[in-house]
């Protein structure tokens, strides 16, 4: 059950925020920080993650609506121990900045992504037709200094073909985002190779043979590879969100999302 003070807590956040008119989704996309953990942020539900991400996420949602960090934080120790905050309402940052001001920011910040993504739109494309025209032209100096005693004609590729499989190659380089950590080299030939695939935002400890520990945030549809010689020692802070395989072979790991997890996985497969 979540505390009283940790409840009004959380309400006083949502509070802050709803006086801004600034959503959720707005704050997702100037955080990068997960919708579900942004809505456990305004319901008090701080046992989704540990206490290390939870206190760096409320940072980031507390500038994100133009508080003050570090009040916010002393407010969210005081609500854990049980007290009753001692410091004045939340002021807006700086203490002068306005609801429409914060608003506007929001909406300068989407602007400007907006921007930014035609931008590189637009550079990508033009590096497809660079990358083309060298092409035809490296072909029109080979067959006129190489093969021009020949009197056949040679048929050229027309633009059209090389322009689609320069954007080919292009799309096959942009949609490589596998995430690849060797956490434990060896020269043993049947070590133990973990496939991570996230479903979901998690947060994902492991210990690698029992002495090399690691942990990190994992993404949706991103991936992560270990290797080990004997085990991984797994924590997971959101269950649901992630699927094991272990040399190619699917784990058929099936965890509660949203609930925290300890695993052990070796040759055998997974033990709790």
């Amino acid at each position: 059950m979540i505390p009283e003070t940790l409840l009004n807590f959380a309400k006083e956040l949502k509070a802050n925020r709803e006086q801004t008119n600034v959503t959720l989704q707005q704050i997702q996309n100037r955080t990068k920080i997960d919708l579900r953990f942004l809505q456990a942020i305004e319901e008090g539900n701080y046992n989704i993650m540990p206490e290390v991400y939870i206190r760096a996420f409320i940072k980031e949602y507390a500038k994100a609506v133009g508080l003050d960090s570090e009040l916010i934080i002393n407010k969210y120790n005081l609500a854990k121990e049980g007290k009753t905050s001692e410091v004045e309402k939340t002021i807006l940052e700086d203490g002068s900045a306005s609801q429409q001001e914060i608003k506007r920011k929001f909406d300068a910040s989407e602007l400007t992504n907006a921007e930014t993504d035609k931008t590189e739109k637009e550079n990508t494309n033009l590096i497809v037709i660079i990358a083309s025209a060298v092409v035809v032209v490296l072909l029109a100096v080979y067959f006129i200094f190489f093969n021009g005693s020949s009197t056949e004609i040679i048929s050229e590729t027309p633009y059209e073909e090389v322009l689609q499989e320069s954007e080919q190659r292009y799309q096959v380089a942009d949609d490589t985002n596998s995430d690849e950590i060797v956490e434990s080299e060896s020269i043993i030939i049947d070590s133990l190779t973990l496939r991570i695939n996230a479903i979901d935002t998690c947060w994902v400890g492991v210990t690698v043979d029992k002495n090399l520990a690691t942990d990190f945030i994992m993404y949706p549809k991103r991936s992560k590879i270990l290797k080990a010689v004997s085990d991984f020692e797994i924590v997971v802070g959101n269950a649901g969100g992630v699927k094991f395989f272990l040399n190619n072979n699917d784990l058929n790991y099936e965890g509660m999302p949203g609930r925290r997890d300890r695993i052990i996985i070796d040759t055998s497969g997974i033990k709790k």
